[in-house]
Protein backbone atom coordinates (compact mmCIF):
# COMPACT_ATOMS: atom_id res chain seq x y z
CA UNK A 1 0.00 0.00 0.00
CA UNK A 2 1.30 3.40 -1.01
CA UNK A 3 2.24 5.91 2.12
CA UNK A 4 -1.12 8.29 0.93
CA UNK A 5 -3.66 5.34 1.38
CA UNK A 6 -2.04 4.54 4.44
CA UNK A 7 -2.66 8.00 5.80
CA UNK A 8 -6.04 7.94 3.99
CA UNK A 9 -6.85 5.19 6.31
CA UNK A 10 -4.89 6.41 9.49
CA UNK A 11 -7.21 9.68 9.36
CA UNK A 12 -10.47 7.92 8.76
CA UNK A 13 -9.55 5.81 11.97
CA UNK A 14 -8.20 8.44 13.86
CA UNK A 15 -12.21 9.90 13.15
CA UNK A 16 -14.00 7.31 13.72
CA UNK A 17 -12.11 6.68 17.34
CA UNK A 18 -12.46 10.51 17.95
CA UNK A 19 -16.51 9.54 17.21
CA UNK A 20 -16.77 11.51 14.39
CA UNK A 21 -17.62 8.80 11.93
CA UNK A 22 -19.88 10.98 9.17
CA UNK A 23 -23.28 10.83 9.50
CA UNK A 24 -23.20 10.90 5.41
CA UNK A 25 -21.86 7.73 4.92
CA UNK A 26 -24.24 4.82 4.09
CA UNK A 27 -24.75 2.19 6.47
CA UNK A 28 -22.03 -0.10 4.64
CA UNK A 29 -19.65 2.38 4.80
CA UNK A 30 -19.94 3.27 8.39
CA UNK A 31 -19.89 -0.60 9.29
CA UNK A 32 -16.29 -0.75 7.23
CA UNK A 33 -15.55 2.12 8.88
CA UNK A 34 -16.07 0.68 12.31
CA UNK A 35 -14.56 -2.70 10.86
CA UNK A 36 -11.80 -0.66 9.87
CA UNK A 37 -10.85 0.65 13.28
CA UNK A 38 -11.32 -2.59 14.73
CA UNK A 39 -9.38 -4.37 13.16
CA UNK A 40 -6.46 -2.17 13.54
CA UNK A 41 -7.29 -1.67 17.65
CA UNK A 42 -7.05 -5.72 17.81
CA UNK A 43 -3.13 -5.38 15.62
CA UNK A 44 -1.99 -2.48 17.94
CA UNK A 45 -3.45 -3.79 20.93
CA UNK A 46 -0.62 -4.58 23.30
CA UNK A 47 1.92 -3.53 20.87
CA UNK A 48 4.32 -0.72 21.17
CA UNK A 49 2.05 1.17 18.47
CA UNK A 50 -0.92 1.78 20.67
CA UNK A 51 -0.17 5.05 22.25
CA UNK A 52 0.11 6.49 18.36
CA UNK A 53 -3.61 4.95 17.81
CA UNK A 54 -4.88 6.84 21.20
CA UNK A 55 -2.81 9.84 19.94
CA UNK A 56 -4.70 9.98 17.01
CA UNK A 57 -7.61 9.11 18.62
CA UNK A 58 -7.07 12.40 20.89
CA UNK A 59 -6.15 14.45 18.36
CA UNK A 60 -7.97 13.42 14.97
CA UNK A 61 -7.37 16.92 13.34
CA UNK A 62 -3.66 16.68 14.05
CA UNK A 63 -1.77 15.60 10.86
CA UNK A 64 1.65 14.91 12.25
CA UNK A 65 -0.31 12.06 14.55
CA UNK A 66 -1.94 10.98 11.24
CA UNK A 67 1.24 10.31 9.75
CA UNK A 68 2.41 8.53 12.60
CA UNK A 69 -0.52 6.35 12.53
CA UNK A 70 0.05 5.71 8.52
CA UNK A 71 4.13 4.76 9.19
CA UNK A 72 2.75 2.38 11.94
CA UNK A 73 0.07 0.66 9.75
CA UNK A 74 2.51 0.64 6.59
CA UNK A 75 5.05 -1.10 9.11
CA UNK A 76 2.16 -3.57 10.38
CA UNK A 77 0.77 -3.94 6.63
CA UNK A 78 4.56 -4.55 5.15
CA UNK A 79 4.70 -7.79 8.04
CA UNK A 80 1.74 -9.18 7.48
CA UNK A 81 0.11 -9.16 3.60
CA UNK A 82 -2.88 -10.49 5.30
CA UNK A 83 -3.58 -7.60 7.83
CA UNK A 84 -2.35 -5.29 4.38
CA UNK A 85 -5.34 -7.33 1.92
CA UNK A 86 -7.93 -6.58 4.61
CA UNK A 87 -6.84 -3.10 5.31
CA UNK A 88 -7.51 -2.37 1.71
CA UNK A 89 -10.60 -4.27 1.34
CA UNK A 90 -11.95 -2.26 4.34
CA UNK A 91 -10.21 0.83 3.32
CA UNK A 92 -12.23 0.80 0.17
CA UNK A 93 -15.58 -0.14 1.36
CA UNK A 94 -15.83 2.39 3.36
CA UNK A 95 -14.62 4.59 0.56
CA UNK A 96 -11.36 5.45 2.43
CA UNK A 97 -9.45 4.22 -1.01
CA UNK A 98 -10.78 4.73 -4.42
CA UNK A 99 -12.31 1.82 -5.79
CA UNK A 100 -9.98 -0.74 -8.28
CA UNK A 101 -10.60 -0.36 -11.48
CA UNK A 102 -11.01 -2.88 -13.42
CA UNK A 103 -9.35 -2.96 -16.93
CA UNK A 104 -9.68 -6.28 -19.77
CA UNK A 105 -7.37 -6.26 -23.35
CA UNK A 106 -7.54 -9.03 -25.48
CA UNK A 107 -4.63 -9.90 -27.32
CA UNK A 108 -5.03 -12.23 -30.49
CA UNK A 109 -1.73 -14.09 -31.70
CA UNK A 110 -3.04 -15.94 -34.73
CA UNK A 111 -1.47 -17.35 -38.14
CA UNK A 112 -3.15 -18.80 -41.32
CA UNK A 113 -1.79 -19.98 -44.49
CA UNK A 114 -5.17 -18.90 -47.10
CA UNK A 115 -7.00 -16.13 -47.63
CA UNK A 116 -9.25 -16.29 -44.60
CA UNK A 117 -8.49 -16.19 -41.01
CA UNK A 118 -11.39 -15.80 -38.45
CA UNK A 119 -9.80 -14.49 -34.68
CA UNK A 120 -12.56 -14.81 -32.09
CA UNK A 121 -16.24 -14.10 -32.44
CA UNK A 122 -16.34 -10.29 -33.88
CA UNK A 123 -13.47 -10.18 -36.01
CA UNK A 124 -12.91 -11.42 -39.34
CA UNK A 125 -10.01 -10.95 -41.70
CA UNK A 126 -10.58 -11.56 -45.37
CA UNK A 127 -6.54 -11.60 -46.50
CA UNK A 128 -3.60 -12.16 -44.53
CA UNK A 129 -0.49 -12.35 -46.32
CA UNK A 130 2.54 -13.85 -43.65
Amino acid sequence: MSDPEMVAIATAAAAALAGRAAESLGEGARQAVGALVARIKGRFGGSPDEPILELAAASPDDERLHALLAAALGRAAADDPEFAAELTDLGRRAGVLAPVQAQQANVVNAQSIGTSMTAGRDITINTLNL
